[in-house]
């Protein structure tokens, strides 16, 4: 057994000193003196709480620490909630969004949404499963709406419709955190000019997500409790599936001498999760398959911006986001998961994936690279969701697999 407690042995640590103990102390704090109840009721108002101001903060190693405040008025007028977020991460970064949600018969959802974002700090490493571990940086703007429905199937499942535009600006001059700017990268020599750099792009966007899901929610309200929730075995097997077809409405170029192209492209990807329930009380093993592609259907391209990546919120958390970007993206993770204190869970993850070429094109066992890690989130209804996180990314297994990043996260997973 020395082999895997020598393996295990940092995991422990970490989790043992960093997560188990101190959380311990501070879960006990929360019951004894009811800060939970407390903290909810002091920033929700209304006689049936149905208006909140939330403070968020979000700390991710690699990007500018974040700050902001979510205002919701639930049933604002009958049957539609209004969703109001302002994040500010310093100069030069910040983030708007609205939403709001009209509720139907059987629970179905129109949601309009509108995103407005600039950045400062967004990460360029190039593309290809052995792209290089120094990030160049570029600014970012960012202008989306959309109108979304929400059909639900079952208590889980669901099919979802939108139709959008994406309006995206890119500034390679722009450098933060001590790295860098993809000017001076692509100046040097180091990277290539990503498509639609000089330009950025303006699309229309039309998508479909179909998610079916046989497991229960994790959380399931209590006969006549509204605040009472019980845990439920959590074993079964759920399938996303998702396509969207973005359509240029100006042309797009890399330099500023290249030919201006109109860029169309499909993005489309689906995602296989098995769970075991190991105890009936949500000790969770669960296996997940992801794979998503981008293929261009005119000859301007896919927006470097827009191609499939890992990283960050998805798959290989390891990695800050959109470490790899290429064409295509596959990855496998391996979880466990337990509940910790009401609405908070522990999770641990091994990940093993990378991106390739057109349609994998390029595929090799010896490229793949690995992300490990442990972390805490809510599970559940929340009105702000919390993560945090430390985890590992590797280098491909062909340079020896050593650790190549180490990523930690703690705040708000939602917005920031």
């Amino acid at each position: 057994m020395w082999i895997p407690r020598v393996i295990l042995f940092p995991a422990y640590l970490v989790s043992e000193f960093v997560i188990r103990r101190p959380l311990g102390a501070l879960l006990t704090l929360l019951e004894e003196y009811h800060l939970r109840a407390r903290w909810n009721d002091f920033f929700t108002f209304g006689p049936e709480r149905e208006i909140g101001l939330f403070p968020s903060a979000r700390i991710d190693l690699g990007l500018h620490a974040r700050v902001g405040l979510h205002l919701f008025w639930h049933n604002i007028v009958p049957d539609n909630d209004l969703s109001l977020r302002g994040v500010f991460g310093g100069v030069g970064v910040w983030s708007v969004n609205g939403g709001w949600i009209s509720t139907f018969e059987q629970r179905r959802r129109l949601q309009a949404s509108l995103h407005w974002s600039r950045r400062n700090d967004a990460p360029f490493f190039g593309f290809g499963p052995q792209s290089g571990d120094v990030a160049f940086r570029f600014g970012e703007d960012r202008l989306d709406s959309s109108l979304r429905y929400v059909h639900p199937l079952g208590r889980v499942s669901h099919f979802t419709a939108q139709l959008g535009q994406r309006r995206v600006w890119y500034d390679s001059g722009s450098s933060a955190l001590g790295d860098d700017s993809l000017a001076e990268g692509i100046g040097a020599g180091a990277v290539a000019p990503p498509p639609a750099l000089h330009d950025g792009f303006w699309v229309l966007y039309a998508g479909m997500i179909l998610g079916l899901d046989s497991r229960p929610p994790p959380l399931t309200p209590r006969t006549g409790s509204e605040r009472d929730f019980a845990l439920q075995s959590g074993s079964g097997v759920a399938w996303t599936g998702h396509i969207e077809h973005d359509a240029g409405l100006k042309g797009t170029r890399a330099l500023p001498e290249d030919e201006l192209r109109l860029p169309e492209w499909l993005d489309y990807g689906t995602s296989l999760t098995g769970t075991l329930d190991l105890t009936g009380m949500r000790r969770e093993l669960e296996l997940e398959l992801d794979a998503r592609f981008t293929d261009p259907l005119l000859a301007g391209g896919v927006p470097f911006t827009e191609q499939a990546s890992l990283g960050g919120a998805h798959p290989l958390r390891g990695f800050v986001e959109r470490r790899l970007v290429d064409r295509s993206a596959v990855a496998a993770t391996l979880r466990y998961r337990w509940p910790i204190w009401q609405s908070l869970e522990g999770e641990l993850h091994y990940a093993i994936g990378n991106v390739f070429g057109e349609h994998l094109l390029g595929f090799d066992p010896a490229l793949l690279r690995a992300s490990f890690g442990v972390g805490i989130n809510t599970v559940g209804p929340s009105h702000e969701p919390f993560e945090m996180l430390i985890a590992f990314g590797t280098r491909t297994l062909e340079s020896g697999g050593g650790v190549e990043s180490i990523r930690f996260v703690f705040g708000s997973s939602v917005g920031l």
